[in-house]
């Protein structure tokens, strides 16, 4: 699944935090994004998907429990209920979190729990039935009959979702920005194809498919010039999103067309209730996730039957989500 990532959003700010005090910023934006899309449809053009069948299944798999570590780690001070770091440096991030422990709001910790116990209860059932919805439906229901005395996070307080589509926007291209901006959003294409392509292939080779790489480069290509016409942001593949949906059942490029539609139909019609979600009952989600994403079984294969030299390429994927999270 393709969307706003944790990487994409740090880079669109660096990029774009020059212009923010300007007449127009989005009109920065809608540029950046407009040259990501454009660079990324080139690198699909030119076949430069090649390059991605040198990499190896171990470091697959570590780019895939990093990616899994850090998702669970970066919940931790949503299933507290407390105020996260803005520590640089991760570990030094999750020391400042659990120095909180004391002040851990307990319906907060019952609820992610909740969720995630249910999550992992329910696990037999998840691709026949939208389980992962009505653990969601269920938590909010929960924390609007406990009430605002709980102090629990919603999702309006980190930002309110609004009601409706996005429209149809065109911002002018200035030579100027256009040369100002590229460096940065050549760094940002490569990147977030890297992403999206290291998740593909994990999932491809989970299900015993072949990811056609070039044509993933077009279609992110395509998506981001379509989505900078509409307000859309730089992103790239999404573990988290990815997994849930492999988790709940789907198995075809048509689990994202319905991802779509269905998200569209929620913010025409329930867009009050996502705002009530507790945020605390999506890091329990996000943890069940992150469970599923590390395949202790596998690892163990891959250091029984893996060359030694492939063993520190994984290690170091793991380390360079550290800088995602």
């Amino acid at each position: 699944n393709t969307g706003p990532t944790n990487s994409a959003a740090l880079l669109t700010f660096a990029a774009v935090l020059p212009y923010l005090n300007g007449v127009d910023p989005l009109a920065a934006v809608f540029v950046f994004t407009l040259l990501i899309g454009i660079l990324r449809m080139s690198f699909g053009l030119l076949r430069l998907g090649s390059l991605v069948d040198f990499v190896s299944e171990p470091t697959l798999l570590g780019f895939t429990v990093g990616a899994g570590v850090l998702i669970a780690m970066g919940q931790i001070h949503h299933l507290l209920g407390v105020e996260a770091s803005r520590h640089p440096w991760f570990v030094q991030r999750m020391a400042e979190v659990f120095a909180h422990l004391p002040d851990a709001n307990l319906y907060a910790v019952g609820i992610a729990l909740g969720a995630l116990a249910l999550m992992v209860a329910l696990d037999r059932y998840n691709g026949r039935l939208p389980v992962a919805l009505g653990v969601i439906v269920l938590a909010t229901l929960t924390a609007e009959l406990l009430g605002e005395r709980t102090g629990l996070m919603r999702v309006r307080d980190i930002a309110a979702v609004k009601a409706g589509l996005p429209v149809f926007k065109a911002h002018v291209v200035t030579p100027s920005m256009v040369v100002r901006l590229f460096p940065a959003a050549a760094a940002a294409a490569v990147v977030g194809l890297l992403e999206a392509i290291s998740i593909g292939q994990v999932l491809a080779i989970r299900h015993g498919q072949r990811l056609n790489v070039n044509q993933e480069f077009f279609g992110q290509g395509l998506s981001h010039v379509v989505g900078a016409f509409f307000q859309g942001i730089p992103g790239s593949g999404s573990f988290s999103r990815s997994a849930l949906i492999e988790q709940a059942g789907g198995q075809t490029r048509l689990a994202n067309v319905f991802f779509a539609l269905f998200t569209g139909a929620a913010l025409l019609t329930v867009a009050h209730w996502l705002n009530l979600i507790p945020v605390a009952a999506l890091s329990g989600l996000l943890l069940y996730i992150a469970y599923k994403l590390i395949n202790v079984e596998r690892i163990r294969q891959v250091w029984r039957i893996s060359p030694r030299g492939d063993t520190p390429v994984s290690y170091t994927h793991l380390r360079a989500h550290e800088t995602n999270c």
